[in-house]
């Protein structure tokens, strides 16, 4: 009797543990199959991208343009996101590049990617002075259809009224620390205050190119343009025909997908269809001998 419960115990483990198999099988192979279909998504969308940075320098002149468009009590960092649909948006792209520079402004940055097919998109980062901007934006709205626009203003007048009063108290703490550097007459002394100089014209060198930013953002307003070109969708005529011969293709096609699969899963359980067999066969024998 317990040789009995034994080998059925045995029988319902290998059940087990061939059923397990098989579920993890089938999940693999599901598993590559959407791997497959992500890999040749990747390639479609990185394929053919190119891509060149421009750097620029903002001198003092061009900084001082931020004068003339703040206001007393105004300071406006102005952005903008375009995108335009061209018909030959390749063209598109160097006219703008030129008018960029007709426009007195300058490019951050230029990209180009496959969009769609064959076709190219273009986008550029323009920094356009704040007395263009609006002409500026004109000019891109005529270029073709605008399927996207969106720009905000921020106004940054107070963070930089508190800087320039921090710069002059910095200024005023470092002329005192001259003064008393003048008057010291130990050494630790000395060296405490020459710390304190240090760290003082840190700050304020710090302060002073972040005032420098301001005024440059501020001087050239910040537009992201992107150019798309015209998608032409063409309809193919086909006859009863093909029709006729692309659904027989599918069919066969399914057809020995589902073949491949069974007999990717028989080769698969084959040793646990033999080791289930040999158990079955074994407690037959055993059965009939006890019967005996």
């Amino acid at each position: 009797m317990k040789r009995k419960w034994l080998l059925g115990a045995l029988l319902v483990l290998l059940g087990c543990s061939l059923f397990m198999n098989f579920i993890h099988f089938a999940n693999t192979h599901k598993g590559n199959s959407a791997d497959a279909v992500m890999e040749t998504a990747n390639y479609f969308y990185d394929g053919g991208y190119e891509k060149e940075a421009y750097s620029y320098a903002p001198s003092a002149a061009d900084n001082a343009v931020y004068a003339e468009e703040s206001t007393a009590d105004e300071m406006l960092i102005k952005h903008a996101s375009i995108t335009v649909v061209c018909d030959k948006n390749a063209d598109v792209f160097e006219e703008v590049r030129n008018k960029i520079k007709e426009f007195q402004g300058r490019i951050a940055s230029s990209d180009s990617y496959r969009y769609s097919g064959e076709q190219n998109a273009y986008s550029i980062v323009a920094r356009i002075p704040a007395d263009q901007y609006d002409s500026f934006l004109n000019y891109l709205k005529g270029t073709g259809e605008v399927t996207g626009f969106s720009e905000n203003a921020t106004d940054i007048y107070k963070q930089y009224q508190d800087n320039a009063l921090r710069i002059e108290m910095y200024e005023t703490k470092l002329e005192r620390l001259y003064a008393l550097m003048e008057q010291a007459k130990d050494v630790n002394d000395l060296i405490a205050l020459e710390d304190s100089v240090s760290q003082t014209i840190y700050n304020i060198e710090s302060l002073r190119s972040v005032q420098g930013d301001y005024e440059d953002e501020v001087a050239y307003s910040t537009i992201n343009i992107t150019l798309q070109p015209k998608v032409v969708q063409t309809i193919e005529e086909r006859s009863f025909g093909d029709v006729l011969r692309e659904a027989v293709t599918d069919s066969i096609n399914s057809l020995l997908n589902v073949l491949e699969f069974l007999l990717r899963g028989f080769i698969f359980l084959f040793p646990y269809l033999i080791v289930a067999g040999l158990g079955f066969f074994l407690f037959r024998k055993f059965r009939k001998n006890k019967q005996a």
